[in-house]
Order: C-alpha cells, then sequence, then structure tokens
C-alpha cells in the first residue's frame, strides 16, 4: 500500500501524471495514466525511497520558486553542484572550489588560476564566512556570473 502513496511526491510529479492521464474529456484514462508510469517509474520510486533525494528535490523547488527559475534548469544546477562536491559533503570547500573555478572558466589544470581571484571569488561565493558553500550559496553566484539564459555548462 505504501508503494502506491503519494505522500511526499512533489506537486510537479502529481501534474505531470494528471496531465499525462487525462482524456478528451478531461477523465483520467487508466491506459494513459500506465503508459506515463511505466516511463517514469524508476526514477519516482527512486525519489521516493531516499530522503536525501526529497530533501534534494525540495531544496530545488524552493531556489527555483526564490530565483523564479524554471526547475529542470535548477535541477541541472544542482547535479552540476553535485558533480563538484567531492567529498559529497553537500558543500563545495575551498579545494573543489578552485577545480570548479577553473572548470568552469575553462583552464587547464596545468594552468592554475592567480590566489588572489581565487579568493576573491571565494569571499564572494561563501556569503555566510562558513568556509563550505552550499547549494543556495552556489546558484546565487553561478546565475550572477556564468548563467546568461543558458543552462548549466
Amino acid at each position: 500500500a505504501e508503494a502506491l502513496s503519494a505522500d511526499g511526491l512533489p506537486r510537479r510529479i502529481e501534474a505531470e501524471a494528471y496531465v499525462a492521464s487525462k482524456s478528451e474529456r478531461g477523465e483520467i484514462d487508466v491506459m494513459s495514466f500506465l503508459s506515463w508510469y511505466q516511463i517514469n517509474m524508476f526514477s519516482l520510486a527512486s525519489m521516493m525511497s531516499s530522503p536525501k533525494n526529497r530533501l534534494s528535490d525540495h531544496v530545488v523547488q524552493r531556489l527555483a520558486a526564490q530565483f523564479q527559475m524554471d526547475f529542470k534548469t535548477v535541477d541541472q544546477m544542482k547535479s552540476k553542484f553535485d558533480s563538484f562536491d567531492l567529498d559529497k559533503s553537500g558543500e563545495i570547500e575551498t579545494t573543489e572550489f578552485e577545480a570548479m573555478l577553473g572548470t568552469l572558466i575553462g583552464i587547464s589544470s596545468t594552468a592554475p588560476l592567480p590566489a588572489d581571484r581565487v579568493k576573491k571569488f571565494w569571499t564572494e561565493i561563501d556569503r555566510n564566512g562558513d568556509g563550505g558553500v552550499d547549494f543556495e550559496e552556489f546558484l546565487k553566484w553561478y546565475v550572477k556570473y556564468f548563467s546568461h539564459g543558458e543552462t548549466c555548462p
């Protein structure tokens, strides 16, 4: 019974399922729903089974609304953030940040960034000064410098 529960399911997923399942007369078409579910069931099962994923989805939804961005774009940025968080701590520390900055700017690993530039960006991105950058800090900074209407590189 728990597998069929919609508790904790993001509203956007419910809306997506509803739209995909509606017949032309506005009624729910079971075959359309089953087709949609078959396509989406593995990602839904993963999302529903992992508290970390549910929390991440909630953060992405909140920040998308806060910054008036679409969910997909913020979700792509969250994936990019997670790829730079090498130790999976939920924050980007200074060493991870330097590597991330080089990647975003397109500088090879053989040519390090000037220390004063790294420090300037670090001071700006680590807004609360706690020595780590969470996703919200990353998103604000990334949008300012790298997102000019396009998706995350």
